[in-house]
């Protein structure tokens, strides 16, 4: 198994998680 060492990749990948986050969050 070789890991995806693509900057871009990567980045994409912070972003989509970051926003998942920022959405799922309950919001007060």
């Amino acid at each position: 198994m070789s890991i995806n060492k693509n900057p871009r990749y990567w980045a994409g990948l912070i972003v989509y998680l970051i926003k998942e986050f920022i959405l799922t969050a309950p919001s007060s």
